[in-house]
């Protein structure tokens, strides 16, 4: 079928839909996009309102009071990753009788794989939970179970920042977590993200985050199914979900979802909202955090080697299919754990950047004063020559001395203008950075 020919049996579709006509062939190229949505955008995007205020973009009306900026951008990542979209709507002229069941269809399709997804992943928490230590795998099949009543999944979602407190007495902290006396947030890295036996270091906390064993195998599971997530390679022939779509590596936003995931299959949270929470750990303010650390900065040397990490963890990502849509795409009731960690390794990065940046220009430094040195020593040696067939002998030592006190001086001269000048430069870093922080 034609796409022109596509929109016009869509928009006369849309048009009967309460007919209950077939719509398989109609709404299939739509629904399957739609189904990437969760993963390449995120699982708590608000898509009714991102395609009302695309349609509203392509007819150049006024978009609803009620919808912002962050429905812009979630249009503009939707559309990026689903190929015809502008087309539909431009084809619905603004007819709200259109544009509403639209994306209605396109909600369900995103909304069932991210079902799919939470569904096969609570059901491999157990195994996965359990692979690496004793315990009874019957006590997580009940979610209720899970969360902080478990000391499995307790010690899992604790944040590693306080993992040691945790194991001190694993049954006062869970108690406390669950009268809320203390109070975990999304503002701190739970320990199920980094590999086991992490000790947490405050100077470098982002070091293994999201690495661990655990993550890699609830990755697998979501993006190249449950017989890659031990071992990595896909044993069956059926393309994958990673496949299927065209994804040949990881990136930002699906190691977000997937982290999301984790922690709702941990929790003993039973149903899955916009709004889930686990006492005061907000889930879509986590996923927020987690995109953050990789879109904030992407060429960090953080990001690229994590990315890069996962993505080899990930072989069968690498299958040699035909892809059909390639695309970029320290008392236990202390204050402390209102801490945020996330504007800690971003401070952490920036100071990383401006020790590489102050070793940097003293290298500059010291290499343009050695070539000055070597300049000098050779017009010394020159002007004792002369002075030796003038017969100067006399004056030869203190002309030395003088030459060499000159150098001397010179060099503290430049010593002090380079402390200066890396004084500018970390103070032209920690500007940059304070105003990077107002913004934020």
């Amino acid at each position: 079928m034609g796409k022109q020919n596509q929109l016009i049996a869509l928009v006369t579709w849309l048009q009967n839909e309460k007919a209950g006509s077939d719509h398989s062939s109609t709404l299939k190229p739509y629904r399957h996009a739609a189904r990437w949505i969760p993963i390449s955008v995120g699982p708590f995007v608000d898509i009714n309102k991102a395609i009302h205020w695309g349609a509203a973009e392509l007819n150049d009306d006024d978009p609803p009071a009620e919808m912002g900026p962050h429905d812009a951008v979630n249009y503009r990542m939707i559309l990026s990753i689903f190929p015809g979209l502008d087309k539909a709507l431009a084809a619905f002229k603004g007819d709200k009788n259109l544009i509403q069941p639209f994306a209605r269809q396109i909600t369900t399709a995103a909304n069932s794989a991210r079902a799919e997804d939470t569904s096969s992943c609570r059901r491999a928490t157990p195994e996965y939970v359990l692979s690496s230590s004793s315990g009874d795998g019957d006590s997580l099949q009940n979610k209720s179970d899970r969360g902080w009543n478990n000391y499995h999944t307790a010690r899992l979602l604790c944040p590693l920042k306080r993992l040691v407190e945790f194991d001190e007495n694993p049954d006062l902290f869970m108690e406390h977590v669950t009268n809320k006396t203390i109070k975990i947030k999304a503002s701190q890295w739970p320990s199920f993200l980094y590999p086991e036996d992490t000790v947490y270091d405050g100077e470098n906390i982002d070091k293994g985050l999201f690495l661990s064993d655990l993550m890699l195998m609830f990755l697998r599971n979501i993006l190249t199914g449950p017989s890659s997530a031990h071992q990595g390679m896909r044993m069956g022939t059926k393309q994958s979900k990673a496949e299927i779509h065209g994804m040949d590596r990881v990136f930002g936003r699906c190691v977000a979802y997937t982290a999301v995931q984790v922690y709702f299959a941990l929790s003993s949270i039973e149903q899955w909202s916009s709004s889930a929470q686990d006492g005061h750990f907000k889930l879509d303010d986590f996923f927020s955090r987690c995109v953050g650390l990789f879109e904030r900065d992407p060429k960090d040397p953080w990001v690229l080697d994590t990315l890069a990490h996962l993505t080899d963890a990930l072989p069968s990502l690498k299958r040699s299919y035909q892809q059909k849509h390639k695309r970029s795409i320290s008392s236990i009731f202390s204050d402390s754990s209102d801490e945020d960690e996330t504007e800690a390794i971003h401070s952490q990065r920036e100071a990383r950047r401006l020790e590489h940046q102050k070793h940097s220009l003293a290298s500059v430094h010291r290499h343009c004063r050695g070539r000055s040195s070597d300049e000098e020593d050779e017009g010394d040696e020159e002007e004792l020559k002369q002075k030796f067939s003038d017969g100067e002998d006399e004056s030869d030592e203190d002309a030395l001395k003088q030459k060499s006190s000159d150098r001397e001086d010179r060099s503290d001269e430049e010593d002090e203008s380079d402390e200066d000048a890396l004084k500018r430069e970390s103070s032209d870093g920690e500007d940059e950075s304070d105003e990077e922080v107002l913004k934020q």
